[in-house]
């Protein structure tokens, strides 16, 4: 039994190291990364995870994990963590992000002689990004990880931690156990349980990044000032992450320190190499500042960068119809109403506002 486990140990090493001893090329790193932005855009969530490459990640996640180290646990972790990798739920999690939105490849790039894609995921589920570190396994593109920036983590990272926090306890019913129910407790709505189990958790726990999201998406849903608090927090424990530059613009905006959250999405701007889309949030804080003429510009600039955004055509066609500039209002209208993704009812909050615009 012991030499089997070994073997399998063995062998996830030298598939990994087999794995990525082949250049990938530029073109082939964005062939790979279109078809998957296709993928997505088509409602196929689960393409992403089965874009990871299985033992890539699991070579990874051992050795950044205590628990998995032990031969024997390694095994017993991966005959369940492969089959659950296959059912999508990195996917579902990124299409219920990207509703009434998109998944947008913006770039690839080398690293660490490493070749990445990195991704932007924006719909009504917010703004976040997704990195991938691509490795080729036989005549095809795969990734080995994902880098999360709303955790400010690789994937592998978040699993190696929770299964350390599971695997190396011998109190299943302390903190472990509270652990897995702040999760459960965020999904079933139960804010202010979730918040005394928060306050409950060892303060090494206190200072995991995954752990504070948690947190902070109850706060959101307690009280506007905990919720800012929680923000504070995040952003003074880790005052680097990228992460931090994702949330404090909403805290930012929720203060009225709009002058603040602009500079917050140049330093973002920065640390993604570039994204028009975030003019869609310099607009807004414009618009909050009765800059209208530079919020009337940004939203022009992502009206050209894609067309297609329903939360930027309905700002942008308010923006026109209150500039007077109707016509302009009319024929974005009718170019947004002849894309795929349009439904009727989406411009009805635009007519309320302005009926003569029907």
């Amino acid at each position: 039994m012991i030499s089997k486990t070994y073997f399998l140990l063995a062998a996830m090493t030298l598939c990994a190291l087999t794995a990525s001893s082949q250049p990938i090329t530029d073109a082939q790193a964005l062939a790979a990364g279109h078809a998957l932005e296709t993928a997505v855009n088509s409602g196929t969530g689960y393409a992403i995870d089965h874009f990871l490459y299985p033992d890539s990640l699991l070579e990874r996640l051992r050795q950044k994990s205590q628990y998995l180290k032990d031969p024997e646990a390694l095994k017993g972790f991966s005959s369940t963590f492969v089959p659950a990798l296959s059912k999508g739920g990195i996917g579902k999690q990124v299409l219920t992000v990207i509703h009434n939105g998109n998944y947008r490849l913006l770039r690839e790039y080398d690293q660490g002689g490493r070749k990445h894609l990195l991704f932007r995921m924006f719909g009504d589920g917010g703004l976040c990004y997704q990195d991938f570190i691509l490795i080729r396994v036989g005549d095809s593109i795969e990734a080995a990880d994902i880098f999360n920036y709303s955790s400010d983590e690789w994937t592998s990272s978040s699993i190696a931690r929770i299964t350390d926090m599971f695997g190396l306890t011998s109190t299943p019913m302390g903190d472990v156990g509270i652990l897995k129910k702040m999760t459960e407790q965020l999904n079933n709505a139960q804010y202010m349980d979730l918040k005394a189990t928060f306050g409950a958790l060892a303060p090494q726990y206190k200072k995991s990044k995954s752990i504070q999201m948690i947190y902070i998406s109850a706060c959101h849903h307690i009280d506007l000032g905990l919720y800012e608090q929680a923000l504070e927090d995040y952003a003074k424990t880790f005052p680097d992450a990228a992460g931090s530059y994702l949330m404090m613009l909403d805290l930012y905006y929720l203060r009225k320190e709009y002058d603040k959250g602009l500079e917050c999405l140049d330093k973002l701007d920065k640390v993604v190499g570039g994204d028009t889309l975030l003019d869609y949030y310099r607009a807004n804080f414009y618009t909050a500042m009765n800059k209208k003429a530079e919020a009337l510009s940004c939203y022009e600039n992502v009206y050209r960068y894609d067309p297609t955004l329903k939360a930027n055509v309905l700002r942008l066609t308010a923006a026109y119809a209150a500039a007077d500039q109707k016509d302009k209002a009319r024929k974005v209208i009718a170019a947004y109403m002849q894309t795929p993704g349009y439904h009727i009812g989406d411009l009805n909050p635009l007519y309320e506002r302005y009926p003569d615009l029907k």
